[in-house]
């Protein structure tokens, strides 16, 4: 026997939880509210979010607009102007992979000089987090890296070009 449906009572609270990205809660809230079992409770999130996706058109636009930073041209226009944004040329460039339910991300950040809650030298400053299809994440660290190169003479500090994790820190492999 499947889980049935979410509640008319519950609904308003849970489609907020699912179209703010908030899966987990979302979740939690059904399993708690209704009550049922976890997996009923995962089940019914994702019948309730292809309802959403089917009659929902804000909701259906911002995923779009969502799937649009997912894309190697995204990541670099955004890496490029957040580069440009510095308020001071970087020390170093810094990609490391991290990863959660949803897949793998690389961040790129620019290392800064300063003391940060991270580091008491150092600052690390997102440029850009790139989420989605990991084959072209590393090439376009790459490239920014070389773009970061010529017009700085920094380092891109890239520790794998394939999704991996506990890899050293810029400030860890370089000042210890």
């Amino acid at each position: 026997m499947g889980p049935g449906r979410i509640r008319a009572d519950l609904l308003s609270e849970t489609d907020a939880l699912i179209m703010s990205g908030e899966t987990f809660r979302a979740i939690r809230f059904i399993k708690e509210r209704m009550p049922c079992r976890l997996s009923d409770a995962v089940e019914l999130m994702v019948i309730r979010s292809q309802e959403l996706k089917e009659t929902n058109e804000s909701w259906r636009q911002s995923r779009l607009a969502y799937r649009q930073t997912l894309t190697p041209e995204y990541w670099r226009t955004h890496a490029l102007a957040s580069l440009e944004a510095l308020p001071q040329p970087p020390l170093a460039l810094e990609a490391l992979w991290d990863g959660d339910s949803e897949g793998w991300m690389l961040n790129l950040h620019a290392i800064l000089p300063g003391a940060s809650r991270e580091h008491p030298r150092f600052t690390a400053v997102c440029l850009v987090l790139m989420r989605g299809p990991s084959e072209h994440m590393s090439e376009v660290a790459l490239e920014i890296g070389r773009f970061a190169q010529e017009r700085w003479k920094i380092a891109l500090h890239l520790p794998s070009r394939e999704p991996s994790i506990d890899d050293p820190r810029w400030w860890d492999s370089h000042f210890t």
